[in-house]
């Protein structure tokens, strides 16, 4: 599933970032959004869908992130 779809509290793995768009690409690679990557979705604006996320590299949790809808539908993500 997207990670557009996770429900906040809920944690979540990178699966894969779609590479249709490569500026989706390079924006995952500067956040540390890759495959194995875990993610914990804070919360979600029910008006613009951003998403409020920590993302979890390396051992260290990453300030929040403020994630736009359009972003966050690129990222796929398991269950954790």
């Amino acid at each position: 599933r997207a990670l557009s779809d996770v429900p906040p509290g809920e944690y979540a793995r990178v699966e894969r970032v779609s590479d249709a768009d490569p500026e989706v690409l390079r924006r995952a690679a500067r956040l540390g959004l890759r495959p194995g990557v875990r993610v914990r979705v804070l919360s979600s604006n029910s008006d613009d869908g951003t998403l409020t996320v920590t993302i979890a590299t390396d051992e260290v949790m990453r300030p929040e992130q403020f994630l736009e809808r359009a972003f966050s539908r690129d990222i796929f993500v398991v269950a954790t």
